[in-house]
């Protein structure tokens, strides 16, 4: 893993994440841009937009697909929207909705 960010933008925050697993040697790599903004003391907005290539398994064909979450966190209360294409590195595509408190 690795990654780099910067708070210098006013109310915000951007980063940039690679992640690489390759314990059984599947060749997965995903990549965030990250950005929140900071609406208020009590809100923040959170977009994570991904991307991602690799396979399953080691014998599995490479897929490749794209990911997007949405968050708005108000206090210690959260929504998050996220749309995953090739979820987990399979065929299928997932839609989540969650919703929570933080503590």
């Amino acid at each position: 893993m690795v990654g780099i960010g910067t708070r210098l933008l006013p109310k915000s925050n951007r980063s940039l994440l690679a992640v690489q697993d390759d314990r059984r040697h599947p060749g997965q790599k995903v990549v965030h841009r990250v950005w929140r903004y900071f609406a208020s003391e009590r809100e923040r907005w959170t977009v994570d937009l991904s991307g991602k290539r690799g396979r399953p398994a080691a014998d599995a064909d490479e897929v490749s697909g794209a990911a997007l979450a949405v968050n708005d966190d108000y206090g210690n209360v959260f929504l998050r929207l996220a749309c995953d294409r090739k979820f987990n590195f399979g065929n299928d595509d997932q839609t989540r909705v969650s919703a929570g408190l933080r503590f």
